[in-house]
């Protein structure tokens, strides 16, 4: 008499057997697309640069710190008035007029800029800034003579790019490219992550800030503002004064004279200087615009 349960065991047996490898199929699927789905790994590089503070985040599996410190002491060594030996520290001081490829495109940049805005912005007015005390000297005596003095060699239709040069039209002329320096490192730290097909960054630049994609928790990023409420000659900053910004995908300058400032004879001057009149502006401070 045969035993026919053989056949049905080995039948049973390899059912069970397909089940579990398809069980494991798509349990490696189910996994694999939760890798993918979920946030990877973001790193964080910070740092000082341009006399200022620099905070890079961004999503990718192996750190890039060294390109990007490459990519920000670049624009140092070109337009940074920190750096002695800097291109336009050297253009400052008569020692060269040869520009390099960073300089040569923020220099025409900034010239588009002081034309469309009718000299309200200009790099030339490095010496004004400086007699007020917001440069690298001390702040002068300053009086209506002095500032009328300075005008003479304050205005952006004096300096010119010829070939690879800058041709002034007097010697005392003199540029600061802070205003803009700090936006073209971020542009230029943000084309390096693209370089490297990066989806998720932020990128800030002493206030100037560049985001793309998400943050590490997958949503977009949170940008925080600062906005002083004036008490006085000064301006405080509280809790309530603080904005975030839930921000993807866009560029973002923010400036405000309620950190760089002083107080002399009950007066307030501020960093921000009027090429025109050769006074520092009165408006208190000044909001992001994108």
């Amino acid at each position: 008499m045969k035993d026919e349960s053989v056949p049905v065991q080995r039948k049973r047996m390899g059912l069970l057997q397909w089940f579990f490898l398809a069980f494991l199929i798509v349990g490696t699927v189910w996994i694999l697309g939760r890798r993918q789905s979920s946030p990877g790994t973001f790193q964080v590089t910070s740092g000082k640069i341009f006399g200022t503070y620099y905070t890079v985040k961004y999503e990718h599996d192996q750190p890039l710190d060294s390109l990007i410190l490459q990519e920000l002491e670049k624009v140092d060594r070109s337009l940074s008035m920190f750096n002695a030996q800097s291109t336009i520290s050297q253009i400052n001081d008569n020692v060269t007029h040869r520009v390099d490829s960073s300089l040569a495109y923020v220099f025409a940049l900034s010239q588009k800029i002081s034309a469309e805005t009718e000299g309200d912005f200009d790099v030339t007015v490095a010496p004004l800034v400086n007699a007020w005390g917001f440069g690298f000297k001390n702040a002068d005596k300053i009086s209506s003579a002095v500032i009328d003095s300075l005008r003479g060699f304050v205005g952006y239709q004096l300096v010119d790019l010829q070939g690879d040069s800058i041709v002034k039209k007097d010697p005392r002329v003199m540029m600061d490219f802070s205003a803009i320096a700090k936006g073209y490192g971020v542009d230029r730290v943000a084309e390096l992550l693209n370089r490297h097909s990066i989806a998720n960054y932020m990128v800030e630049i002493g206030g100037e800030v560049v985001v793309k994609g998400s943050n590490p928790k997958g949503k977009d990023w949170l940008i925080e503002i600062t906005r002083p409420h004036e008490q006085g000659m000064e301006m405080a900053v509280t809790d309530d004064s603080k904005i975030l910004l839930e921000v993807k995908d866009i560029a973002m300058a923010t400036s405000g004279n309620y950190r760089r400032f002083y107080l002399k004879d009950g007066k307030k001057y501020a960093h921000t200087i009027n090429g025109h009149t050769g006074y520092p502006c009165c408006t208190p401070c000044s909001l992001p615009r994108c």
